[in-house]
């Protein structure tokens, strides 16, 4: 039988078509079974959990801003990243949905000195991390 393969488009409005359609596998020699194909909006050889996990963010430790970069290549995936803070008793102290084109800081001068975790989340993936306040 055939399989399933995704045609991707990298640019959203070029998309004309994004049902699922089915082709003929072909006859003679070596023919396979029908198939089908799906255009899909994105990148076909990016993982959102490495981008996700490749977002820097620093000085760790930090003490009053928290500067954080994007990946060009998460830039190409999503537009925002909902980015939350937690203390050590899993309180949260900051959430907001950042822009991944630009450069964003967050400001952590009002925070107790200890140990928190930076949570970074698309629709699709998550990435944790540790962070400490000074």
């Amino acid at each position: 039988s055939g399989g399933r393969i995704k045609i991707f488009v990298p640019r959203c409005e070029d998309l004309t078509n994004s049902s699922v359609s089915t082709v003929s596998g072909g006859v003679g020699f070596g023919n396979a079974g029908d198939g089908t194909y799906e255009i899909v909006c994105g990148y076909a050889s990016l993982d959102e959990n490495d981008l996700l996990s490749a977002i820097q963010f620093f000085p760790n430790p930090v003490g009053s801003e928290l500067t954080l970069r994007f990946p060009e290549d998460l830039k190409n995936a999503v537009q925002t990243i909902q980015t939350t803070i937690m203390d050590a008793r899993g309180r949260l102290v900051f959430s907001e949905n950042l822009s991944t084109f630009e450069q964003n800081s967050i400001f952590m001068g009002n925070l107790e000195p200890g140990y928190y975790v930076i949570h970074f989340a698309s629709e699709k993936s998550s990435f944790f991390n540790k962070l400490v306040k000074l």
